[in-house]
């Protein structure tokens, strides 16, 4: 079977000259800019009793590893409130 006319199968590897790479965008920006009230909103709610971080980033529509990040951060910024200067 001849694979060099038009209707031959095309066979690309990354070294080839002419392989180039196509990446598509689409759907809306993921990224959101939170603020300070937000924030402290959505770290209340996972404070109280009996909560699941992942049910509250599902309530508000946050990755968990965020939600652990915050977490850390608001933790670190009372350490550093906190300690004698």
């Amino acid at each position: 079977m001849d694979n060099d006319g038009p209707n031959g199968r095309h066979q690309h590897s990354p070294e080839d000259v002419d392989y180039r790479r196509v990446e598509v965008i689409t759907g809306r920006r993921r990224r959101r800019d939170w603020t300070a009230d937000e924030k402290a909103e959505i770290l209340t709610a996972c404070m109280a009793p009996g909560m699941k971080i992942a049910a509250v980033a599902r309530r508000y529509g946050v990755n968990r590893g965020l939600l652990w990040t915050w977490r850390r951060q608001a933790m670190d910024d009372l350490v550093a409130a906190t300690a004698p200067h």
